[in-house]
């Protein structure tokens, strides 16, 4: 028998033009930052303690929100900030209607569509 098991949140997201952003019913204001997803000599093999080191860090400055910069992060990278309560604005660089896009679009929403950040 095949069992998987995962971390799943559930919230509920509002955009109101002339009141901004709201978060489970109640108004969020995201401060944070750019991720590159990039670390010194070893470049996109990021290892999971510098995300840690890095999601702590933000918290610590107040921060409450990443933005993944161009590339969908590790799912490791999501687990991290799931349990330090950081909403991740998950990205993908390419900007187009082609089919390619949209099935690369839509493997990133499946991917990552049980991550409460």
């Amino acid at each position: 028998v095949d069992a998987v098991s995962t971390t799943h949140g559930f919230r509920s997201l509002r955009y109101d033009a002339d009141a901004g952003f709201f978060l489970n019913q109640r108004h969020f204001k995201v401060r944070g930052f750019c991720d590159h997803n990039s670390f010194a000599v070893v470049g996109m093999a990021v290892p999971p303690r510098v995300d840690l080191f890095r999601a702590q860090a933000l918290r610590a400055l107040g921060g409450n929100g990443r933005r993944m910069s161009h590339n969908p992060p590790a799912t490791s990278t999501l687990d991290i900030y799931d349990r330090l309560g950081v909403v991740v604005m998950d990205e993908n660089r390419l900007f187009a209607n082609s089919s390619k896009y949209v099935a690369n679009m839509g493997a990133l929403v499946r991917r990552d569509r049980n991550h409460p950040s």
